[in-house]
Parts: C-alpha cells; sequence; structure tokens
C-alpha cells in the first residue's frame, strides 16, 4: 500500500525558530510521520482522506527541546488530527 502526505504548510507559532531550526524540525516531522505510518497498523481511513486544513492539538514539549523532539511532537499532533477528524 503507498500512502502519499502532502503538508503544504506547517505553522508553528510562537517558537520563534530561525531558518535552520525550522528546516530541521521540518526534516523531523517528515521522518517521524514516514515512520509511524510504515510501522502501522493504523485505520484505513486515513489513507482515503484530503484535509484542506487541519488544526493539530497543542503539541507539548520539554523547554529547550531540540528540533527532533518538535518533530516527534508535531508527527503525533498531525496523526492524531487524522485519525479524530
Amino acid at each position: 500500500m503507498d500512502i502519499d502526505v502532502h503538508i503544504d504548510r506547517l505553522v508553528l507559532d510562537g517558537l520563534g525558530l530561525d531558518a535552520r531550526t525550522a528546516a530541521l524540525v521540518a526534516a523531523a516531522v517528515e521522518a517521524e510521520l514516514a515512520s509511524r505510518l510504515a510501522a502501522g497498523p493504523f485505520d484505513t481511513a486515513i489513507g482515503a482522506v484530503a484535509v484542506p486544513l487541519l488544526r493539530a492539538a497543542p503539541v507539548q514539549v520539554p523547554a529547550g527541546a531540540g528540533p527532533q523532539a518538535l518533530g516527534q511532537g508535531i508527527a503525533g499532533a498531525v496523526l492524531g488530527g487524522l485519525r479524530h477528524g
């Protein structure tokens, strides 16, 4: 089964990230989504949706968390938003 995920715009309010760190967070989100979707199992309905706007739950990470931790939290929030519409 192929799963295509396209995120046109990822808005990270209140983080004040510089361009380099924002790119690292985006890469971490991509890697974590790929990992979690490949690991399955997941609700088959996720693979059949187009969502023009997804407002994910707030992501809680410890102060000073690095790009990897932010990416993991964001990926979890995105998948949670897809599962719970």
